[in-house]
């Protein structure tokens, strides 16, 4: 199978993930409401739960209820959050992979490397067995590091030289700071309880939220985010298919594009 092909194939698969997970946060929300009724009407039992160190315990009705609330307020909101992000990065990071496997000149740097980066490499090249596999891990190594730091540098100055024909930084600048402000809740949420630190305060201006204040996370926050998400997903595929490939989007990644009303033209 061509790159061409496996690119299309992989970006339909990131699709489905992307609205299972909004599928499925839909479908906790139904349930949640659905038990909360059947309890109230006494038509469900209470949760039973194995204990941590032994033993099955029944929690009263209003502890049931209580467990309820925080799956549908706090628990499903968050992990919704986080795989999402998850699988965007996942997604990109594999994206680069492939074009730079398909074209290892972009692996070249345009500027001298640290002693530290020149033993890095050196390494690799001792420890690998062939060529094939240096460039492996030199791809591997490269990805490694392309969300370290700000996140929106990887839309506007590439580390990795994917042709995105300035198209990110000259039209998208709402774009990318809602992007921005989206791993930045992400990282409170998954680093801090949801706490807004310090880090958040300086990465996001005018956020409405107070040092030490839990974010919060909406259905209209969830929903809009995982939107956005798989929109910059799809237009830096078709980018790199243009810029890489000379090839243009078709199928899911076609329709797609053609219902990111949040993204100008290129």
């Amino acid at each position: 199978m061509s790159s061409i092909a496996k690119i299309h194939t992989r970006f339909k698969n990131f699709d489905k993930e992307m609205r299972d997970i909004w599928e499925s946060y839909n479908l906790v929300e139904l349930l949640a409401q659905e038990g909360h009724r059947f309890l109230k009407a006494g038509s469900m039992r209470p949760l039973e739960i194995p204990g941590l160190y032994g033993g099955t315990k029944t929690l009263p009705l209003k502890d049931t209820f209580g467990a309820i609330d925080h799956l549908r307020k706090k628990s499903k909101p968050r992990s919704i959050l986080l795989e999402a992000v998850a699988h965007f990065e996942d997604y990109l990071g594999w994206l680069t992979k492939t074009v730079l496997v398909d074209d290892t000149s972009l692996l070249k740097s345009d500027s001298p490397a640290s002693d530290k980066e020149e033993t890095k490499i050196i390494n690799l090249i001792v420890e690998s067995a062939d060529r094939g596999e240096i460039i492996e891990r030199l791809v591997e190594e490269k990805v490694r590091g392309i969300f370290y730091g700000n996140p929106v540098d990887f839309f506007t100055r590439p580390k990795t030289k994917l042709r995105f024909q300035k198209y990110f930084e000259t039209k998208c600048e709402n774009q990318l700071a809602l992007y921005a402000e989206i791993t930045a809740r992400r990282n409170v949420v998954a680093h801090n309880n949801g706490r807004v630190d310090r880090k958040y305060m300086r990465e996001v201006k005018n956020s409405g939220f107070k040092l030490d204040q839990t974010v919060s996370l909406s259905d209209a926050y969830l929903k809009e985010s995982i939107a956005l998400l798989l929109c910059l997903a799809a237009r830096a595929t078709e980018l790199v298919l243009i810029g890489h490939y000379s090839s243009k989007a078709n199928g899911k990644l076609f329709e797609r594009l053609g219902a990111c009303k949040c993204l100008p033209a290129i």
